[in-house]
């Protein structure tokens, strides 16, 4: 677990995710806190391409953050 809240950017490498071909992967570590009904979650990092495809179709109720390709 790393903590409460992500202080940083995230960053992955560039071969491994375009290697792969992915749009939509999670991270091995998870963020946050266990309390309650809350417990860590894993990160879920997905393309530019999916997020393009949600936009397009309309889906809302989601909050997006920059993810750097090292």
């Amino acid at each position: 677990m790393l903590g409460l809240n992500i202080l940083s950017e995230v960053h992955l490498s560039q071969e491994d995710w375009a290697f792969q071909g992915w749009d939509l992967t999670f991270t091995r570590e998870a963020t946050g806190r266990k309390a309650g009904l809350l417990r860590p979650e894993p990160l879920i990092l997905i393309s530019q391409r999916f997020y393009r495809a949600l936009k397009e179709a309309g889906f809302r109720g989601f909050k997006v953050e920059v993810a750097r390709l090292v």
